[in-house]
């Protein structure tokens, strides 16, 4: 009986054989017919023409055709995929029809969804006549996040980090959350590799980094910026659909895991990010706006002008927060609140204590103690255990007091967007030792300690490649470069111990009165302390200055010295700031440099200034005087 089984099976082998190749052709026949038609039609529509197909690669134009922003060589079908968008799209196509491997989610039509999407949709795909693909790993993300709406996120300025001197962006896909926190923040940055400031500053920007798209919950971020590096953040809330938001999902998926190198002046953090929004509404037109540099801010309000905003939510960081509760706090009795967050006093000797302090003081000791306590947690400075006893103590004696029945909410600040533009020009006229001129500058970012604080951080600068000319005693010449000129004084107080600082290096002339007056290359980095008292800033710097040029005998000089000043801001109309700076040269040429300046800067609009400028010098034994009046003009 077996043997009866064997020989029939094996009889029955050659027809199976036959009814497997006959199908197999006939399905082959039937493949090979649909896909033509399709590749077919997608020319007769011109669909690699189309801007969403340039949108969905991150195509730009180029004189001699198209080419991809992306590097990463997984991103393309098609070997010509970088610079050829139509080889790119047919070869997209043809990857539909291949059959999946075991796992269905490294099948294109699941990597590469959101072309499948928008191809199925433009050429009315059958999908019966495609092989049977499971894209579980995307059902399951996506179910997961569940992204209905979106907005766009700025921290503001830090200039205490290279990477984020100029602020940055990001955006938050947004659910069925109880919380904002809870949501997704999806973040397009430079790969780190734990270089330090300089050299990270020059791989940034000559494109040495790549750059990838991440996710990561939305309170991981919030704790990153606002609780670890003190800086406020503002959320734009974006009035996308939830099918314009799905889209935006299915092209960040595509990008997962695919890199592109990092450029800080321009394929950086917030060019990229507006490629997910164009994806998602792919009438707006952000990318083209922008051809040399694109600057965080700048975005923002690009994105504003497209109609894209639907609502502006500011979140103080800790930082911020510990200064307005201070505000209400007296300067003497601000030690309590070290103590208190130390140790050295126990929260419920502040309950006690009704003949030294207030209640509202008791009330504000207490709030600022936790935010002090919560800090210190965040970067670390405390253990886990420490911080859960004190700080659980603190709220406890909190709770013990009544709420406060002032108003405990500040008024927000001015928004980034709200500042001046990015770019700036220049005109000046004067006179130099008794002789006319004319000044003309430009410089393509930012903000410098004289301009309008609106939007910005009071007492930072942002500087660069600022180009000045002069034209005098019938001369136009480059009278100063300064490829960087940034500056952070941050006030020292009780709760920011924090040390001001600057750094500038650059080109310029040292001054008319030398018999070879060429321009000389200088590095400058000054380290110090910063006060406000009475809405005045004051500053005191050490400086340290290396020279090197033609304008000196031994062709180098190389100094320290001392620079103090103050700055008053009268209401955002206008800006005082006065310097005095004194600087000893030992080395190199010996000479010594006495320095005293003034400048004033009137606001007529957000992006108009019109000020005059008074500075007295004595370099070696020559002394000089200049004395101009200047119009800035911001633009973008």
């Amino acid at each position: 009986m077996k043997f009866l089984k064997r020989v029939r099976a094996i009889l029955l082998l050659p027809c199976v054989f036959l009814f497997w190749y006959e199908f197999s052709l006939a399905y082959s026949d039937t493949t090979f017919v649909y896909k033509y038609y399709l590749k077919e039609s997608a020319k007769r529509l011109d669909l690699h023409k189309d801007r969403y197909w340039h949108i969905l690669l991150h195509y730009s134009k180029k004189v001699d055709g198209y080419e991809s922003f992306i590097d990463d060589a997984k991103f393309f079908l098609s070997r010509e995929g970088k610079k050829n968008p139509q080889s790119e799209l047919l070869e997209t196509i043809d990857s539909f029809f291949e059959i999946p491997s075991t796992n269905h989610n490294d099948h294109p039509r699941c990597r590469f969804i959101a072309r499948y999407e928008w191809l199925k949709e433009k050429l009315n795909i059958d999908e019966s006549k495609l092989p049977e693909v499971k894209c579980s790993e995307f059902q399951d993300v996506f179910q997961r996040v569940n992204p209905k709406s979106a907005s766009l996120i700025f921290p503001s300025f830090y200039p205490n980090s290279p990477a984020s001197m100029f602020g940055h962006t990001l955006l938050r896909l947004e659910g069925d959350f109880h919380s904002s926190l809870l949501a997704y923040a999806v973040n397009y940055s430079a790969i780190p590799e734990d270089d330090f400031a300089l050299i990270y500053t020059f791989k940034g920007i000559f494109g040495y980094y790549k750059g990838i798209y991440t996710a990561m919950p939305y309170y991981d971020k919030v704790r990153e910026y606002s609780d670890i590096e003190r800086r406020d953040i503002w959320e734009y809330n974006l009035n996308l659909t939830a099918e314009e938001v799905k889209k935006m999902f299915l092209h960040l998926w595509e990008l997962k895991d695919i890199f592109q190198f990092y450029y800080f002046f321009d394929e950086n953090c917030s060019y990229n990010i507006l490629f997910l929004i164009e994806a998602a509404r792919p009438d707006v037109n952000l990318i083209e706006k922008f051809k040399f540099w694109v600057i965080p801010v700048d975005t923002i309000r690009v994105v504003i002008e497209e109609g894209l905003v639907e609502k502006i939510v500011y979140r103080p960081s800790i930082y911020t927060r510990i200064k307005f509760l201070s505000s209400f706090l007296p300067e003497k009795k601000s030690n309590i609140v070290l103590e208190l967050v130390n140790g050295s006093i126990s929260p419920e000797e502040i309950l006690k204590d009704d003949k030294y302090l207030t209640l509202q003081e008791r009330q504000k000791i207490l709030e600022i103690s936790a935010e002090i306590l919560q800090y210190k947690y965040f970067t670390k400075d405390i253990s886990k255990d420490l911080y859960q006893k004190r700080y659980l103590q603190v709220l406890r004696a909190r709770s013990q007091l009544p709420i406060w029945e002032e108003e405990n909410i500040f008024s927000a600040p001015s928004s980034p967007e709200t500042g001046h533009e990015s770019a700036r020009l220049k005109i000046g006229q004067g006179v130099y030792n008794g002789n006319g001129y004319l000044d003309i500058s430009i410089r393509p970012a930012y903000h410098d300690i004289t301009n309008n604080d609106r939007g910005y951080i009071e007492g930072s600068q942002i500087v660069f490649t600022d180009l000045h000319f002069k034209y005098f005693r019938d001369k136009f010449f480059l009278e100063r470069f300064d490829l960087i000129n940034i500056i952070s004084f941050s006030p020292f107080d009780y709760f920011s111990r924090s040390l001001s600082w600057r750094v500038k290096t650059g080109f310029e002339r040292k001054g008319f009165y030398f018999d070879k007056d060429d321009l000389y290359y200088f590095v400058n980095a000054g380290c110090g302390m910063s006060a406000k008292i009475l809405s005045i800033l004051s500053y005191m710097l050490f400086n340290g200055s290396v020279e090197m040029g033609g304008v000196y005998k031994k062709n180098f000089s190389g100094g320290i010295g001392i620079e103090g000043g103050v700055i008053k801001n009268f209401r955002n109309r206008s800006k005082t700031l006065i310097t005095l700076e004194s600087m000893y040269y030992p080395l190199g040429d010996n000479h010594k440099l006495y320095k005293l300046s003034f400048t004033q800067n009137f606001f007529l609009n957000k992006n108009l200034e019109m000020g005059f400028s008074y500075t007295r010098k004595k370099v070696f034994s020559h002394y000089s005087y200049d004395f101009g009046v200047l119009i800035n003009y911001f633009f973008r």
